[in-house]
């Protein structure tokens, strides 16, 4: 099971296209709004590119393990095919 961290949650979306299930449902992240509210404007923005690229970066991270799995999977398949076709 994952979860979304609440911490980094901005409400960007980011993490709406690589759920492999899509089993997120965007809230209000109570933890952000409080802090947006004793922070300046400038202070928000710089919080916000910091959490998205923080997204784009486990975004990054996972299609590279999704390939590499994909990878692993397809050379044991052509394995095993060429141990059927051998015998």
């Amino acid at each position: 099971m994952h979860t979304v961290i609440s911490k980094y949650c901005t409400g960007c979306k980011l993490c709406l296209p690589p759920c492999p299930v899509d089993c997120i449902e965007l809230e209000k992240n109570a933890y952000f709004e409080s802090i947006c509210k004793t922070s300046s404007a400038e202070e928000i923005h710089s919080l916000k590119k910091e959490f998205a690229e923080f997204s784009r970066n486990n975004k990054k991270q996972r299609e590279i393990r999704l390939k590499k799995i994909s990878q692993e999977k397809q050379k044991s398949f052509e394995e095993k095919k060429r141990e059927l076709l051998n015998h």
